[in-house]
Order: structure tokens, then C-alpha cells, then sequence
């Protein structure tokens, strides 16, 4: 961005594209933050969704021990 700018100063034809391009600069930086945010939204859902299929295949689990114990002891 700074060699783009400094070439541009540097020669008066060109002086008209440094507000565009400046503005340009700050539009694409501002699409990529928002990018990243919600990439990391994303990734924190991703890492919720599978905390929650984690605990609810645990618990599965531990239900059909129990089942099996009471079972056993039913007999």
C-alpha cells in the first residue's frame, strides 16, 4: 500500500487515483475483518456442535450401562 501511494505522489497524472485508491484499501481490509470474524464464529459453533454430540454419545453410554446393570440385577 505505501510503495502504491509513494509511486502515486510521486507523479502528478496519477495524483487523482490515491483517494480511490486509499478508499479501496480500507473497503477490502474491512471485507477481510469481517471475514475472520465469522470464520471464527463458525469455528466456535463447529466446536460447540461437537462438545454437545460428544456429551450426548456419553450419555448414551452411561444410559445403557445402566440399563444393563438393571437388567441384570432384574433376574
Amino acid at each position: 500500500m505505501d510503495t502504491l501511494l509513494n509511486l502515486i505522489k510521486n507523479k502528478k497524472e496519477y495524483k487523482d487515483l490515491e483517494t480511490p485508491i486509499i478508499n479501496i484499501f480500507f473497503y477490502v481490509n474491512q471485507l477481510e475483518l469481517e471475514r475472520r470474524s465469522f470464520d471464527n464464529v463458525i469455528d466456535k459453533l463447529r466446536g460447540d456442535k461437537h462438545r454437545a454430540i460428544k456429551r450426548a454419545r456419553k450419555s448414551e453410554e452411561q444410559n445403557e450401562k445402566i440399563r444393563k446393570q438393571n437388567k441384570s440385577l432384574n433376574l
